[in-house]
């Protein structure tokens, strides 16, 4: 009897640019890939990338060959872990220059999966669902839109704050949380031939 394969689970976080010396979302990677591999490394494959803050970083990881992408960037103007919904079909670099994403893709903007209802709270973080225009247009924007291009594979993007070293261990505890939440949905519905079991909320 074919065993159906494990899930494939990719983390990105970045590196540091312009002002953000010190990247919570690269900094904290190998601390929650550690977490969720604890809870969840039963039922899945668990893979981290730092990547570097460049247009189509993304594209080198290979998003197509995992069934799941979270995707995390640090947004210095919040203070909650925001879950984005919308990603726009357009990019400005730190010197101001503006172009299109994908020029044959005419609508300006493109919505992800539909997100589950999630705790309001994650730890001392409010969670909340992104708006129209939440994800930016920098080069968070530009991942969150390739991976609501890429067929078959659940990509989601969480802009978190500019969280402090001493904050790591509590913060990773929370995001550890929210992704539990993400996945244990996506069990409830399966993914493709393959399912989640197993993998509940923490």
């Amino acid at each position: 009897m074919l065993e159906h394969p494990q899930p494939k689970l990719l983390l990105t976080g970045f590196g540091a640019f312009g002002q953000v010396t010190d990247n919570p979302s690269g900094r904290i990677l190998p601390a929650l890939e550690a977490a969720l591999r604890a809870i969840h490394g039963r039922y899945m494959t668990i893979t981290a990338r730092a990547l570097d803050v460049v247009f189509g970083a993304i594209d080198a990881c290979n998003p197509e060959a995992y069934d799941v992408v979270v995707s995390l960037g640090v947004d210095t103007k919040t203070s909650s872990i925001r879950v984005e919904t919308h990603a726009g079909n357009h990019f400005v670099d730190l010197m101001g220059n503006a172009r299109t994403i994908d020029e044959a893709q005419h609508a300006p903007l493109i919505a992800g999966k539909p997100l589950p209802a999630l705790a309001g709270r994650a730890g001392d973080w409010e969670v909340t669902h992104g708006t129209v225009g939440s994800a930016g247009t920098f080069v968070c924007n530009q991942t969150y839109y390739a991976l609501c291009r890429t067929a078959g594979t659940q990509g989601y993007f969480i802009h978190i704050p500019d969280v402090p070293p001493a904050h790591d261990v509590a913060f990773v505890q929370a995001l550890t949380e929210v992704i539990g939440q993400l996945l244990a949905a996506m069990s409830a519905k399966g993914v493709g031939a393959t399912s989640f079991s197993g993998c509940g909320a923490t």
